[in-house]
């Protein structure tokens, strides 16, 4: 029986078939061929942000080369079967037309597969030996000090001790909002490096203990690398404890930096949504339906809710203008009140492009951790300004001759009086004029 799935000439192989190495490293909207393993394939998802986002549904994975591993996304459902049923055997596949662009969060090359992208079996075959352990599924183990000289997006297992531990956080950002994620440093004898953990693993690991981390994927921040979260069915186990670790020169608190007088002169990104009042976590979309008029749906748990019971967040890049600098600044919602000095509910970009200076506070991965404005003293009006004499100075030449200051209106009672005395007056001409023009009628 002749296969569905056409495979690629020899020529083709040989001239037109690229490296994931080298398609990592490709300029924007190349179109990339490569052949590759797909070495992990969800199901079809939903997007975080489904009420703002014009996708309905798409579905993303990882393919391997033995030189390289990418990330890969698709918009078209109907793609996914076809895939799914080639990447079962676990033999190479030819990708051909594919988009490469730059994932928004980190910064990395990934493959887009378009209505025209084209994959097949190919008769190449791609050994791992530097990926797979020879008897397991599992990534080959390495050490904490090797991690530097692998590629990024690379799987690799470790056995490290837990060092120190953040505080998990719940993300409120466009992309991955309900998302929980925490950051740790893990060592061992070699070295220690930064690990960050998402959702479920962020609660899996203690303080002082040792574990194997299974497929934890590498990425790159500048020329340093860092562990994420367990890919491809990975896993973290308990292991015997870690003795004779390497000396912790890694820590994850931070001395903030300190910009005076910055002043927003751009933003991106703008969001404002409401979080689910269940799961205290999700987006609220409002239901297109006259029947549920003022009700929502969380995206994350499914609760059904009134909009006037959720609470309100926003989230924003802010460019920040300085007197020598401009500085890109992710801010949540309450940071965003604080500079707009408003409300959440009376939130929008054209107030917050209006507020005034102030001063910031941010870590190294450009996250706002405070906002600081001077305050001004308060100014009192005096009515005996214009003749040279403060209010102060009344009450002492007074005192002086034996008067009693409280006789002495204060200033703003006096200002009120005049202010009245100068509204009666207006409103007594103002009803002579009416009164005339109705006698000239």
């Amino acid at each position: 029986m002749t296969s569905p799935y056409p495979s690629p000439t020899k020529s083709q192989i040989a001239t037109d078939y690229e490296r994931l190495s080298d398609v990592a490293y490709s300029p924007l909207n190349y179109r990339a061929n490569f052949h590759a393993v797909v070495d992990t394939l969800s199901d079809v998802k939903q997007p975080a942000n489904a009420g703002q986002s014009r996708v309905s549904s798409y579905f993303d994975g990882y393919v391997i080369d033995g030189t390289a591993r990418i990330r890969f996304v698709c918009f078209n459902p109907q793609k996914h079967q076809t895939i799914a049923s080639l990447a079962r055997s676990g033999e190479a596949l030819a990708f051909g037309n594919v988009l490469m662009k730059k994932n928004k969060a980190t910064n990395a090359m990934e493959a887009h597969l378009q209505d025209n992208t084209s994959f097949m079996r190919s008769p190449k075959k791609i050994d791992l030996p530097n990926h797979l352990d020879a008897n397991t599924s599992v990534p080959k183990k390495i050490s904490i000090a090797d991690v530097d000289k692998q590629a990024p997006d690379q799987l690799i297992t470790v056995d490290a001790k837990v060092l120190e531990l953040s505080p998990p956080t719940t993300l409120t950002s466009c992309s991955r909002a309900g998302s929980k994620i925490r950051r740790i440093v893990v060592g061992d004898q070699t070295g220690c490096c930064i690990l960050t953990l998402w959702n479920d693993f962020s609660d899996a690991v203690e303080i002082d203990r040792s574990y194997t981390f299974e497929s934890m994927g590498i990425k790159s921040f500048g020329d340093a690398r860092y562990l994420y979260t367990p890919q491809r069915n990975g896993a973290i186990v308990p292991c015997p404890d870690l003795a004779d670790l390497f000396p912790q020169t890694i820590t994850l608190t931070e001395t903030p930096t300190t910009v005076e007088k910055v002043k927003v002169t751009g933003i991106s990104d703008y969001a404002k949504y409401h979080v689910c009042p269940a799961c205290t976590s999700g987006r609220v979309s409002r239901v297109e339906n006259d029947a549920f008029e003022g009700a929502g749906r969380c995206l994350s748990c499914g609760t059904l809710t009134l909009i006037e019971n959720c609470q309100s967040a926003a989230y924003a890049l802010l460019t920040l203008s300085a007197e020598t600098s401009t500085i890109l600044l992710s801010a949540d919602a309450a940071q965003l009140a604080e500079i707009a000095q408003c409300p959440i509910d009376a939130l929008n970009e054209y107030v917050l492009l209006k507020s005034e200076e102030f001063r910031v506070k941010y870590t190294k991965n450009k996250k706002i951790v405070s906002v600081e404005r001077e305050k001004n003293p308060s100014t009192s009006i005096s009515v005996s300004t214009h003749l040279g004499v403060s209010e102060t100075g009344q009450q002492e030449v007074m005192a002086a001759q034996g008067s009693t200051p409280s006789k002495v209106p204060s200033a703003s009672t006096a200002v009120r009086s005049l202010s009245a005395a100068f509204s009666a007056v207006s409103e007594t001409s103002g009803g002579k004029r009416q009164m005339a023009k109705n006698r000239k009628k």
